[in-house]
C-alpha cells in the first residue's frame, strides 16, 4: 500500500485537470457510475447538484477521456465574458431580452467548432461543402486555434465588419452559391440572427456518428460586479438559447444516429432563474443530479460516497482489490472514534455529504502526515485539522451565497453568529434576541445591512437553513429528527422551507470557524475589577 504522503487526492478545484500532466490522474481517480450513462442520455440537457458535487469532474473526464467517443468541451463562463456580454448589449442597445440572441450565436460558433470529420457519416463531398468550409471560415477569426474561449466569439460579434465577413461566408458555404450578395446590416440583432442561420443550415445537413457535447459550467457563481438583476437576466437568456438550440435545432437533424447537444452545470434551485416554463419538470425530465447523501448510517458501506472515496484510494494501490468492499478506506482509516463510532460516519456528521468536504479533510490530514502507512484517531481529531477544515466548509457555504447576498453582506455571517456567544442549539425565542443584537452591532459598527433578507428575522432565519449552516428539529414518536436543507432539497422542493418557532442547531463541520460550541459568559457575569486609589507621595 502507498504511504499517505504519496496517495494521490482530486484538486479542489476540478479544472486543474485539463492540465496535461494531471490528466492521466483525473482519469484514474474518476468514479464512474449509472450518472454518467444517464448524462449521455439524448435528452439530457442539465447537470445538476450542489457546490462540490463533481458536477465539473463528470464533464470533463468525457473531455479528457474520449469515453464512448465522445467529443466534449467544457466550457467555463468567466467574468471576463459576462462583462463582454453586458458590453455588447449595451453599447447596440440592444433590448434585454436580446441576451437570447447573442447567447446563441456564441452557442452555436462554439458548437461549429467541436465538429471534426470522424464525427460525421456524410459523404465526402458534403463534407468538404458543408463543414470544412463553415469551419474555416469561422476559424479566421479565432483568437486561439488550441483551446479557444468564449471570450473570442464574444469579440467576434462585437467587430462588425468580421462578423458580417462570417454571416457572408456562411451563407455563402450554406446555400452552396457560386456568388453571394454582401448583405448590409441595418440592425446588430440582423447581423446575429444571419450568423445563427448560415451555422443552423450547416449544422441541419451534417449525419452525426458520434455525440458531441458542449458543456457549459461557472453558472453557480455571480461576479460581484455584476448585479443581481443584470447577471439574472445574462443567465436567462443562456437558459433559453441552449434550451431552444437542443430542442428546436439539434433536435430536429435528419437521418442522423447521433445528435450534438448543450448541457448546463448548475445547482437545482438556480434552474428557476432560466426563465424556462415547467422549470420543476424539466428537472425531472431533462436533467442529471448528483446526489450523494446517505441517508441511512447503518447501511454507509453500500452508499455511493463511500463507493467514490474508496476507488479514489483504492484505484492507484497496485493491488486493485482494494477498490472493493470498502477495503483501502477500511485500511488507511481504520480505527474507531471517541464517539464510538467509524471515521467515517463522522466525517457525514461533519460535512454536507459531498465529495470534495471528504476529500479535502483528507488532503488536510495528509499534510501533516509523514512517513506513515494509516491515520489514526489522533490526526482525525486534531483541533487545527478541524479549524482549517471548518473554515473550508464556511467558505464553501459562503462562495454559495453570492447569488444571494453581497460581498458586504456575506461577511456579515460572522458576526451574526458572534451573536450566539458560543450557543450550537437555539430556539426561536432566542434567535429574536440574536437577531437584534446583531442589528444594533453592526449599526454601532457603522455597518449597512444591504439585503432584506439579513435584515429581517425571518427571512435570516430561511437563508441560514438554505445554505445549511442551520438545521432544525422536529419530533417524532421514536425521537427528534434533525433536517438539514441539504437532505430535504428534491428537484420538486429546490428550496426547502424552514420551520419557524422551532428548535435549531449549528452545523458541526461549522463549529470552529464560527467559534461555536463553547459558551460565552456576558460581561455582566465577570467579576468587576477593583479600583485602588494610591495618594501622592
Amino acid at each position: 500500500m502507498l504511504l499517505i504522503p504519496d496517495l494521490v487526492l482530486p484538486e479542489a478545484d476540478a479544472e486543474n485537470s485539463k492540465q496535461r500532466a494531471l490528466k492521466s490522474k483525473f482519469n484514474m481517480l474518476f468514479y464512474r457510475n449509472e450518472k454518467l450513462e444517464s448524462l449521455l442520455k439524448p435528452n439530457t440537457f442539465f447537470l445538476c447538484g450542489e457546490k462540490g458535487t463533481e458536477k465539473t469532474s463528470y464533464a470533463l473526464y468525457l473531455l479528457n477521456s474520449g469515453y464512448n467517443g465522445i467529443s466534449c468541451c467544457h466550457t467555463l463562463i468567466r467574468d471576463t465574458e459576462l462583462r463582454a456580454l453586458i458590453n455588447l448589449k449595451n453599447n447596440n442597445r440592444l433590448a434585454l431580452q436580446d441576451y437570447t440572441t447573442l447567447w446563441e450565436v456564441v452557442l452555436l460558433l462554439r458548437m461549429a467548432r467541436l465538429i471534426t470529420e470522424s464525427d460525421l457519416e456524410n459523404g465526402w463531398i458534403e463534407r468538404h461543402l458543408i463543414l470544412r468550409d463553415i469551419k474555416t471560415a469561422i476559424e479566421k477569426f479565432e483568437t486561439s486555434k488550441s483551446n479557444p474561449e468564449i471570450l473570442a466569439d464574444i469579440e467576434i460579434l462585437q467587430d462588425r465588419e468580421l462578423s458580417a465577413k462570417l454571416a457572408h461566408d456562411g451563407n455563402e458555404i450554406a446555400g452552396k452559391a457560386g456568388k453571394s450578395v454582401k448583405q448590409k446590416f441595418s440592425h446588430y440583432r440582423d447581423l446575429l440572427g444571419s450568423i445563427s442561420t448560415s451555422i443552423i443550415h450547416a449544422i441541419s445537413k451534417c449525419k452525426f456518428k458520434n455525440q458531441i457535447i458542449l458543456a457549459i459550467d461557472g453558472l453557480d457563481s455571480r461576479p460581484e460586479t455584476i448585479p443581481v438583476e443584470t447577471h439574472s437576466a445574462i443567465l436567462s437568456g443562456l437558459g433559453q438559447a441552449a434550451w431552444s438550440l437542443n430542442i428546436n435545432t439539434f433536435a430536429n437533424i435528419r437521418d442522423t444516429p447521433k445528435r450534438p447537444k448543450i448541457v448546463l452545470l448548475l445547482r437545482p434551485e438556480l434552474i428557476q432563474h432560466l426563465g424556462l416554463s415547467n422549470s420543476n419538470l424539466k428537472l425531472i425530465d431533462n436533467a442529471v443530479e448528483l446526489n450523494w447523501l446517505v441517508n441511512d448510517e447503518g447501511n454507509y458501506r453500500r452508499s455511493g460516497l463511500m463507493n467514490l472515496i474508496n476507488h479514489i484510494l483504492g484505484s492507484q494501490q497496485q493491488d486493485k482489490a482494494y477498490i472493493n468492499d470498502c477495503r483501502a478506506w477500511d485500511f488507511y482509516l481504520p480505527f474507531t472514534t471517541q464517539f464510538g463510532t467509524t471515521a467515517f460516519i463522522e466525517l457525514l456528521r461533519r460535512s454536507l455529504h459531498r465529495p470534495r468536504d471528504f476529500v479535502q479533510y483528507l488532503k488536510i490530514m495528509q499534510e501533516t502526515t509523514i512517513n506513515k502507512l494509516q491515520f489514526n484517531n489522533a490526526d482525525f481529531t486534531n483541533s487545527e485539522i478541524n479549524r482549517i477544515y471548518s473554515e473550508h466548509l464556511l467558505s464553501e457555504v459562503s462562495n454559495g451565497l453570492e447569488y444571494r447576498l453581497s460581498l458586504n453582506d456575506r461577511k456579515l455571517i460572522t458576526l451574526l453568529f458572534a451573536k450566539f456567544k458560543g450557543r450550537r442549539t437555539f430556539t426561536y425565542i432566542d434567535f429574536i434576541e440574536i437577531h437584534n443584537e446583531f442589528k444594533i452591532d453592526s449599526k454601532r459598527r457603522g455597518i449597512t445591512i444591504e439585503s432584506q433578507v439579513l435584515d429581517e428575522l425571518d427571512q435570516t432565519l430561511q437563508l441560514l437553513y438554505e445554505c445549511n449552516l442551520i438545521g432544525f428539529s422536529e419530533a417524532t414518536e421514536d425521537r427528534p429528527y434533525f433536517k438539514w436543507a441539504f437532505r430535504e432539497r428534491t428537484f420538486s422542493n429546490p428550496n426547502p422551507l424552514v420551520e419557524f418557532d422551532g428548535n435549531y442547531v449549528v452545523h458541526d463541520g461549522l463549529k470552529k470557524s464560527l467559534d461555536i460550541g463553547a459558551k460565552k459568559l456576558g460581561n455582566s457575569t465577570l467579576k468587576k475589577p477593583q479600583l485602588i486609589f494610591r495618594r501622592r507621595p
